[in-house]
């Protein structure tokens, strides 16, 4: 799974994007037409954080619209959906 959170576009600057801009309440990933995850933004949010070692990687990097982001594996998506780390606050 791709997380999205910067974009250069026309290579003119870094500016966020995707994650660190939406006003969404949930985040859709879709894996394939059969499926998907939904992660509520707070909570991906709070596992980027958290996880904050995860390595931040440029993809398109020669395009005209190169984006930065992480990828999240099988068992971070698994770890990210499952762990009480990540539920909200009470």
């Amino acid at each position: 799974m791709v997380v999205e959170i910067e974009q250069n576009p026309n290579k003119k600057g870094w500016k966020p994007s995707g994650l660190m801009v939406t006003k969404a309440k949930w985040w859709i990933y879709l894996f394939s037409d059969d499926a998907f995850v939904a992660v509520e933004v707070d909570r991906l949010k709070k596992y980027l954080t958290i996880n904050d070692k995860l390595e931040k990687k440029t993809f398109a990097a020669y395009s005209n619209n190169p984006t930065r982001g992480f990828l999240l594996y099988p068992e971070h998506v698994s770890d990210l959906t499952s762990s009480e780390k990540y539920d909200k606050e009470k």
